[in-house]
């Protein structure tokens, strides 16, 4: 506030800041000698504590020799020296901005003493990364300075002015990330939301800058508005703007939470949840995107998918998004998808999308041909990537989808596992099969490039296909990966579709299947929510389990023993078909993959695997930015038992999604807002 009018003090309180925190800096100018720093830290704390006090604004500073001024060791030697004069005033928090400006040796060595004398004094840190050089290269210079004292712990020490290349590896060492806000330079309110949205709110915390160049008071506020704006709940904003701060200058025994603010922040907090529960809709938070599956509706031809459209997911969204964007998850077989790709056709679905405040954008691409009302089975994989018609088919698929899906927004395809595992005859299948996938790669690159869009196609792994376990997929991308070594197009084109379901059939835990993925630079292009019975197999829940017996889809079977091998069934039949008395002791577990609603309840005979969408929805939260596109999957509407089914589709798809938003909201990943029932 060195060069700032008493205005600025009368805007920061009306728009409802709780305090003043200017660290010592440079002033736009270098100070040239010891007494001049000597008269600035008593303005930080002596006069500009009792200009701030007028407006009802707490007053807090840090003290140092600015990075900037730092080159000259003899001054920054003297200054240092009488820093400690100033230390034990009620207002210093700690020492601050200490830092590096263009990495020179001398601001390292200006920079290891400031380190000392807060190591020495037991004092927080407050850093400043460079703008003018190598931000990086500073940063992990200053971490590796403050890591080198055993002293200093990484929770004292905030490390400013982070940007999208080093906030990652400032939350990573332990170590608090600031972002200072400037309206037209470094770091824009924009910026920091983007980067809040990939790497959540812990440890980090915005502030305005307030400095002689141009630079906002108000910036925070003005976040805090556009985070509205973007749909962040009330309690991500508090925690950001308010919390956060408190909390870290609270380790500091001088700082105090004025006693009003508390009640202050009480109607902010009330005001701002009143207006949210004003809103009826799904807010989802990080970038990310929810739509169930449109593979539960009959549709082989575009008329019949848009009629679908038309007359149940409108009605869907009328009760889950009625005001905001919804997004839809489109099935197209390969008649739907030629009909769609006519041009007259493809400009009236994207005038209708316009109209009813829809977009897509992802599209499942698995199965081929009809889904619905008759025997798939292992047809459902066919024609498969060994096949030129299923290259032929996906790389239709997105080519509409770059035409349908918003700017700014990925685009992805669900395909099959590669194969059916039966249907494997040599080496010389698979070899085919990695070829056309590695020419889909070339669509989908040169699609991107040319339309600006980014899109990925995600094997599905599936139980008893080519891929059904993380370790075969990792196995598969890395054969892959040799077909063309070096081609990095791989990471940001092909990737997984982690359907829940089948993962944990086959009794991956998420945590680690997805950390394996994750460790072997597996791109997750869409996370299925989905879920699978899981039973007892004991000759009541035998009989019960007839009544999911059907001739449409495989409903394939892994069985656990008590010892903890595994046995695979091709299908339910040949599951119940089984003699329990051929072994020595009932199976331990039966996993049947059986897609059963989400929000369906255990009960004495049936349990399902609702933890390992729990996991999953875990390891996001803990790794944000890992996906971006989640599609609720229970295709089997049609076949389910009439216990598990609601009154109507619509009914069941609605409580669906309730049953993930809550899932979802309650890890941070989705704004909590109130559902029309």
């Amino acid at each position: 506030m060195v060069s700032r009018i008493t205005d600025d003090y009368t805007a920061m309180v009306t728009a409802g800041c709780a305090a003043v925190c200017e660290p010592a800096f440079w002033a736009g100018f270098d100070r040239s000698s010891v007494n001049g720093f000597y008269d600035y830290f008593c303005q930080l704390t002596e006069h500009e504590p009792k200009r701030a006090a007028k407006f009802a604004l707490p007053h807090y500073t840090w003290l140092c020799i600015n990075p900037k001024e730092s080159v000259d060791l003899k001054l920054a030697d003297e200054v240092l020296s009488i820093i400690p004069e100033f230390m034990d005033r009620p207002n210093v928090l700690g020492i601050g901005e200490i830092g590096l400006n263009k990495n020179s040796r001398n601001e390292l060595k200006v920079l290891e003493k400031h380190v000392d004398l807060a190591g020495s004094r037991g004092q927080l840190i407050l850093v400043h990364t460079p703008h003018l050089e190598d931000k990086w290269k500073g940063t992990q210079l200053i971490m590796d300075v403050l890591k080198s004292d055993s002293r200093i712990r990484p929770e004292r020490c905030i490390i400013d002015h982070v940007e999208e290349h080093t906030i990652k590896m400032v939350l990573d060492a332990g170590f608090w990330a600031g972002m200072t806000l400037y309206p037209e330079s470094k770091c824009s309110p924009p910026r920091a939301i983007d980067m809040l949205e990939v790497y959540g709110t812990e440890r980090i915390w915005m502030n305005s800058a307030c400095d002689w160049g141009i630079s906002v008071p108000l910036a925070v506020p003005h976040t805090m508005l556009e985070m509205r704006r973007r749909g962040h709940v009330t309690e991500w904003i508090d925690k950001v703007a308010f919390q956060n701060p408190a909390a870290f200058m609270q380790q500091s025994p001088r700082f105090q939470m004025p006693a009003w603010l508390s009640r202050r922040m009480e109607n902010w907090l009330a005001m701002w949840s009143e207006s949210a529960d004003a809103v009826i809709g799904m807010k989802l938070k990080h970038g990310l995107h929810l739509a169930y599956c449109a593979n539960i509706h009959r549709g082989e031809n575009w008329e019949q998918i848009f009629d679908t459209l038309s007359r149940y997911t409108l009605e869907v969204r009328k009760q889950i998004c009625p005001a905001d964007p919804y997004a839809i998850g489109l099935r197209l077989g390969n008649d739907a998808a030629r009909e769609l790709s006519r041009p007259k056709v493809l400009a009236a679905f994207q005038n209708w999308l316009d109209q009813e405040n829809c977009y897509v954008f992802t599209i499942n691409g698995f199965p081929y041909g009809t889904f619905h009302g008759r025997q798939v089975k292992e047809l459902v994989y066919q024609p498969d990537w060994t096949i030129p018609e299923r290259l032929a088919y996906t790389n239709l698929l997105f080519d509409l989808l770059a035409a349908l899906v918003p700017d700014g927004v990925e685009g992805s395809v669900s395909t099959v596992p590669v194969c059916y595992k039966e249907h494997v005859q040599n080496d010389r299948y698979i070899r085919e099969a990695r070829k056309n996938l590695w020419k889909c790669v070339d669509h989908i690159e040169q699609l991107s490039r040319r339309t600006g869009k980014k899109l990925h196609l995600g094997l599905e792994p599936e139980p008893l296909c080519y891929l059904a376990t993380s370790e075969e997929t990792v196995r598969f991308f890395e054969q892959m990966r040799k077909d063309r070594p070096g081609d990095l197009r791989i990471e940001d084109h092909l990737g997984v579709n982690y359907d829940c379901c089948h993962l944990a059939v086959e009794f991956e835990r998420a945590r680690e299947a997805l950390g394996r993925l994750q460790q072997h630079k597996i791109r997750i292009s869409k996370i299925h929510l989905s879920s699978a019975l899981k039973v007892h197999p004991t000759p009541e829940v035998r009989e019960a389990l007839r009544a999911y017996t059907n001739d449409i889809y495989f409903h394939q079977v892994v069985e656990r023993s008590s010892e903890g091998s595994l046995k695979r069934y091709r299908d339910l039949e040949d599951a119940l078909a089984s003699d329990p008395s051929a072994v020595p002791h009932l199976p331990e577990e039966w996993r049947i993959h059986f897609h059963i609603p989400l929000y369906t309840q255990p009960t004495k005979l049936f349990d399902n695997t609702a933890d390992h969408i729990a996991g999953t929805l875990d390891f996001v939260k803990a790794h944000p930015g890992l996906c971006s596109h989640f599609e609720m999957e229970t295709y089997t509407w049609e076949v389910l038992p009439p216990e598990l089914k609601r009154r109507n589709v619509v009914d069941q798809l609605a409580d669906e999604y309730r049953w993930t938003l809550k899932q979802m909201a309650g890890r941070g990943l989705a704004q909590g807002a109130r559902l029309k029932d």
